[in-house]
């Protein structure tokens, strides 16, 4: 990903409400959103990188040990060409599998990766994490923080930098959440209703004046076109998806959460339309 917006267990219903972007190049080799196993068996439902084997948003699928979620974006500062030892995509993948966090950051040489932010969640104990392998004059050493119920915004930068298009996104969600009604079972209108504008938000394309873009060491034309919160760069890089993954938490009856990930693939034209995966598990 390259920009989210989520909200960490803001009402009783309602475990976790999320909204993103990804861009990437293009003619990166992707699948969509659809449920699929990591290498050592663990059922996840999200996207998958063809070319690294890694994920940039995911869930444990139906049929999993855990209740989680993990988000990565990269940290921009300059053009970064290094060829790393590991790819930035495994990291969701270790905390899916259901390493403890002690063991991740323990496992993780900080040194190994490109610039990352990683995000995880575990929707049975309600703990939430970001991580990430920058401080902030860019320094590569690893930093660990615990999130609390909270809206949060992510993009290329740390945890709730004030890029606009953050900014943006994140009202956007804050608004939606303060409209959600939690659905008895899934398809409830009001539900719908209340992400309905996230998508709108998701798609705009405007681009930030001169002024208010922020300073990440990239050419000007780069730093003007990667404010927008749907990118689209003439070289053939841009936003390839937008995410709205929600998880309801039922109050009566069974004790469950309720999934609702969907994913719109806008490119490439083979690939295009919106894939959208619900599923029930017991808490």
């Amino acid at each position: 990903m390259c920009l989210i917006a989520f909200a960490i267990q803001p009402t009783p219903d309602l475990a976790l409400l999320l909204a993103g972007n990804r861009d990437e190049a293009l003619d990166r080799p992707t699948l969509p959103l659809h449920p699929w196993t990591t290498p050592n068996g663990t059922p996840v439902m999200g996207g998958r990188d063809q070319r690294d084997g890694g994920t940039w948003l995911a869930t444990t699928g139906p049929g999993a040990k855990h209740h989680r979620v993990a988000m990565l974006t990269n940290v921009r500062h300059g053009r970064d060409t290094t060829r790393w030892p590991r790819s930035r995509g495994e990291l969701p993948l270790l905390w899916l599998d259901g390493m403890a966090l002690a063991e991740l950051t323990q496992h993780m040489d900080p040194a190994a990766y490109g610039a990352f932010n990683l995000v995880v969640g575990d929707l049975a104990t309600g703990q939430w994490h970001w991580l990430t392998n920058r401080d902030a004059r860019h320094q590569t050493v690893l930093h660990t923080q615990a999130l609390p119920p909270g809206v949060y915004g992510l993009s290329n930068a740390a945890l709730n930098t004030p890029w606009p298009k953050t900014v943006a996104l994140r009202q956007a969600l804050a608004t939606a959440v303060a409209d959600w009604e939690c659905p008895d079972r899934f398809g409830q209108p009001h539900a719908l209703d209340a992400t309905e504008p996230l998508w709108q938000v998701l798609a705009d394309p405007h681009v930030w004046p001169d002024d208010q873009l922020p300073q990440t060491q990239v050419p000007l034309e780069w730093e003007r076109a990667l404010s927008a919160i749907w990118v689209n760069h003439p070289s053939g890089y841009g936003t390839r998806t937008s995410a709205v993954l929600s998880v309801a938490r039922t109050t009566q009856g069974m004790p469950e959460f309720q999934w609702r990930f969907q994913e719109q693939t806008w490119r490439p034209e083979a690939q295009k339309g919106l894939q959208e995966e619900e599923w029930v598990t017991d808490r």
